[in-house]
Formats: C-alpha cells, structure tokens, sequence
C-alpha cells in the first residue's frame, strides 16, 4: 500500500496556482508554505505552484 502525504492546504495549493498562472507572471509572490528538514537544516519558501511537479521557491 502506498501513502500519499499532502504537504499543501487546498487554500495553499490555489494560492500557490494563482501565483503561477500566466496573468500574475513576472511578479514576485510573498512565500505561501515553508517546507524544512531539520536533519539538513534546509529550508524552502515556496511562492508559485505551475502544475503538480513545478514549484518556485526560495532556499
């Protein structure tokens, strides 16, 4: 059996999706999710969602 984990809301997921839709291109977004594992120390701001495996953040 395999276990699927949701790292987004539905709220998060629509607004990642609006930051990336073509009418909001060239803007820069303010982080919507922070993902981190503190086994690497590494942290990712996520801003805009293109489809289900392109994302845009910051590290």
């Amino acid at each position: 059996m395999e276990a699927n984990m949701e790292l987004f809301t539905k709220e998060q997921q629509e607004q990642l999706i609006r930051n990336g839709s073509p009418q909001h291109s060239g803007k820069d977004h303010n982080p919507v999710v922070k993902l981190f594992t503190p086994d690497a120390q590494c942290t990712w701001l996520i801003t805009e969602m293109i489809d289900d495996e392109t994302l845009f953040w910051f590290v």
